[in-house]
Formats: C-alpha cells, sequence, structure tokens
C-alpha cells in the first residue's frame, strides 16, 4: 500500500511490534498530517493501524498513573478511516492494548479538522500503566469486524 498526504512532506517512522514481531513501516506527510496508514497482518487476519492522540490537545501527554481519574484518548478520523465506524463496545486501552473498557465515548472534532473524531474515556487505575512505561496502545474493532490497533506516547507524572 502506497501512503499519501495531502498536507506537506516529512519522513516519519513508526515501529509495531506484535507479540515479538517488529514491523518497520514508513511514511510520508508532516507531523499534523493525517497519512494514510497500512493494514498489517497478523495469523491471516487483516488489523489496521489507526491513529489515536491521548489527551488530545496536550502536548506531552502527561500521564499521572497513580490517579484514579479517568484518562481521554481520541481515535482520530481522517482520509482513509473514519473513527465513527469503531465500536466503542469492543476497544480496550492501556499498557498492552488490552487493559480498561470504555467508561465514556462520544463523537466529537477534537483536533479542529472539521470531521468527527470518537472520544473515549478510560479509568486509569484499569490501564495498566506505570511509571516507567513511555507509550499506551489501543485496540477493538469496527462495527464491521475490522481489527484496530494504534498507540501514542505519554510522559508519567506525579511518580516521585
Amino acid at each position: 500500500m502506497q501512503p499519501r498526504s495531502t498536507r506537506g512532506r516529512t519522513f516519519l517512522a513508526l515501529l509495531l511490534c506484535f507479540a515479538g514481531l517488529g514491523l518497520l513501516l514508513f511514511f510520508a506527510g508532516r507531523e499534523d498530517s493525517h497519512p494514510a496508514l497500512p493494514t498489517a497482518e497478523r495469523d491471516g487476519r487483516s488489523i489496521t493501524q489507526i491513529l489515536i492522540d491521548i489527551k488530545p490537545q496536550d502536548f506531552p501527554n502527561g500521564v499521572n498513573p497513580r490517579s484514579p481519574g479517568v484518562l481521554p484518548v481520541a481515535i482520530l478520523t481522517n482520509a482513509d478511516f473514519h473513527a465513527q465506524t469503531v465500536d466503542p463496545q469492543t476497544v480496550r486501552f492501556g499498557q498492552t492494548g488490552t487493559e480498561a473498557s470504555v467508561v465514556q465515548s462520544t463523537l466529537v472534532d477534537v483536533d479542529g479538522d472539521g470531521d468527527l473524531d470518537l472520544l473515549l474515556h478510560f479509568r486509569i487505575p484499569d490501564t495498566g500503566i506505570h511509571c516507567r512505561d513511555t507509550s499506551a496502545s489501543l485496540t477493538g474493532h469496527t462495527f464491521h469486524g475490522q481489527a484496530l490497533t494504534g498507540s501514542d506516547s505519554l510522559v508519567p507524572v506525579g511518580c516521585r
């Protein structure tokens, strides 16, 4: 699959690790662009890589693993993927992407591009995120059964 972007060119590499299998993917596009994301296969089933944003509008994404609160995570809509196709009941988020289930979901434009994104909230204690973690992952399915995965960086705070 040939990635494409309509907003400029910068080289970006993404390393995906799935059960010890490393897959290096390269995209073209600026940091603020949303390039097409490839579909990988695992055990004969395709898994679509999606764009997520932990704590939309914040960077770096500071997360206090000891907080009893909730953490917002957005699944972003782009030219190749529509977040409203995601079944929130299938979504899990956390250290490996299998931990916390959704406690609240809503469709809203979180990145200001005019498209509806899926904003999800997860209980922080359920995510399994620890003070040593630097990223978290999300897994789920669309209403049609397509498997999805995505990850984003985080910065642990309140860990002294």
